[in-house]
């Protein structure tokens, strides 16, 4: 492996924790809420959290792919697809039975990880790309 790639494969690992750090950090204003909104509030921390978890596991799936056996991707991708559906699928089971979370919030919740994906894309757009001269931060 030369140092292009392991620079890349560390690139990609910094952005996906910084995702999970953007989904972490979109639980605190629930957390807040927690007391006057229970259901509401407990339904996005749920569906964050189900987000964060499906969305660590496809990067993980993504970093253990073999670049020169397709066959065994794909059996491999589909086993992994299958366990994160049947993981979402008793999860949202249980948070919708046993807590009596608000459906919408908790839908809302499990949009968390493309919420902060596009999220980070503005920021990034707005810092480095073409739109970096309306950025009036300083932030480094």
């Amino acid at each position: 492996m030369n140092t292009v790639e392991i620079d890349h494969k560390i690139n990609n690992k910094k952005y996906v924790l910084l995702i999970l750090k953007i989904i972490f950090l979109t639980n605190l204003p629930a957390l807040v809420m927690l007391l006057s909104d229970f259901k509401s509030s407990i339904g996005w921390m749920a569906g964050s959290l189900a987000s964060g978890v499906n969305f660590w596991f496809m990067a993980k799936q993504t970093f253990a792919l073999m670049p020169k056996n397709s066959k065994a991707n794909a059996l491999k991708t589909s086993k992994i697809f299958m366990f994160r559906f049947l993981f979402l699928i008793l999860w949202s089971v249980l948070v919708l039975l046993l807590l009596k979370a608000e459906l919408m919030s908790y839908c809302l919740g499990l949009f968390s990880a493309q919420i902060a994906i596009v999220a980070h894309q503005i920021y990034h757009s707005f810092r480095y790309g073409k739109l970096k001269k309306y950025f009036r931060g300083n932030d480094e």
